[in-house]
Parts: structure tokens; C-alpha cells; sequence
């Protein structure tokens, strides 16, 4: 057997795990906060059972400690988006369109 398949699916998954965590911590969303010393999302059931209708995915993640957190936020948090910046589709190809003209 090959590791790869299973090492890539292992890191998918903490990768996924991550990004709803991160998400459920971020400024968007109130509602939950963060035990640090247990590693995990603290929240209202009101919340949750909110969360889990529009999120169905993050079920697993219940009262669930989720030790690497720090680690994987130092690797992913770069790759999050800010909406500091951001362009709709329209004026993107403005200015592609202008850089092209302009060369």
C-alpha cells in the first residue's frame, strides 16, 4: 500500500476541519467563542443547531478538542480570504482590459 493516498485524505480532512473552525471563530459569525484551554469552540446549543443546518459538515466537531488548531492556522491562514481588495468579476476584466491596452 501506498501512504500518499492516505496521508493526502488525513491532511484534507484536518485542512477542512480548520477552515470551519476558523470560520466559526472569525468575525463574521458571533455566537461562538474559544476554550483555549481545551481546544475547542464553546457555544449556545441555539447557535450550534443553527450553525449545523446552513453547515452540515461541522457535525463531527462538537464538543471535540481540536489540539492542532495553532499549528494549522499558522500554515492556512494566509490562504483565508479578507475581502480586503476584492474585485467583482466586471471590474477585473476592466482592468485587464486596461493593462492590455495600455501595453
Amino acid at each position: 500500500m501506498k501512504a500518499s493516498p492516505y496521508i493526502d485524505l488525513r491532511i484534507k480532512i484536518l485542512r477542512g476541519k480548520y477552515y470551519a473552525i476558523a470560520e466559526m471563530r472569525g468575525p463574521s459569525y458571533s455566537g461562538f467563542g474559544w476554550n483555549e484551554r481545551k481546544k475547542c469552540i464553546t457555544y449556545d446549543n441555539d447557535v450550534w443547531d443553527k450553525w449545523v443546518k446552513s453547515h452540515p459538515y461541522v457535525v463531527g466537531l462538537r464538543n471535540r478538542s481540536f489540539s492542532f488548531y495553532d499549528e494549522l492556522d499558522y500554515i492556512y491562514k494566509k490562504d483565508r480570504g479578507t475581502r480586503k481588495g476584492a474585485k467583482n468579476p466586471i471590474d477585473a476584466i476592466e482592468e485587464i482590459d486596461l493593462q492590455e491596452h495600455d501595453q
